[in-house]
């Protein structure tokens, strides 16, 4: 279990043995942590102080969005100082798998209908886009939407390797 220090949360050292590319993906990786620990405590902090409710609103969506890039970014780093030095950068293997093509193709048309759904939802909230939260927050579920479906499609790619 990781802690989290003055500076951001306690990371593993770089495993003896890693190449160059390796180390300088590990450094990168660390320093991004660590500045990105002040941007957590700085969107905390305005979602703490401010008095207006729209922008404490705004504040803890992003928080939310930052605290997973956080983690995301964490596990990275742990897999590298975990990672057996007898092969390559681990990959994604391919296990082909009709059930889950299947599966996710109905999720990529879920998504694209979403699609279709937001943006004319986000047409009729024109009106109201320069003074309401609901066209941003809109906006932003389209962008959710499209990286759900680039999530989506680099599974479909993986459950259809070797089906043909």
């Amino acid at each position: 279990m990781m802690t989290t220090g003055p500076t951001g949360p306690d990371l593993p050292g770089p495993p003896p043995g890693i190449s160059v590319w390796e180390r300088r993906v590990y450094d990168h990786l660390v320093d991004h942590i660590r500045r990105e620990s002040n941007a957590l405590a700085a969107y905390q902090a305005l979602a703490d102080a401010s008095a207006s409710e729209a922008t404490r609103y705004l504040a803890k969506l992003i928080l939310e969005d930052e605290a997973r890039h956080h983690r995301v970014l964490i596990e990275i780093v742990n897999t590298i100082a975990a990672f057996p030095r007898s092969g390559p950068v681990p990959v994604v293997d391919a296990n082909p798998d009709p059930e889950l093509a299947r599966a996710v193709e109905k999720l990529i048309d879920f998504e694209r209908d979403d699609r279709k759904e937001l943006s004319a939802l986000a047409k009729e909230l024109d009106p109201v886009s320069r003074t309401s939260l609901w066209a941003l927050l809109v906006d932003m579920m389209r962008e959710d939407t499209e990286k759900h479906l680039r999530i989506l499609d680099f599974v479909k790619r993986y459950a259809r390797r070797g089906l043909r």
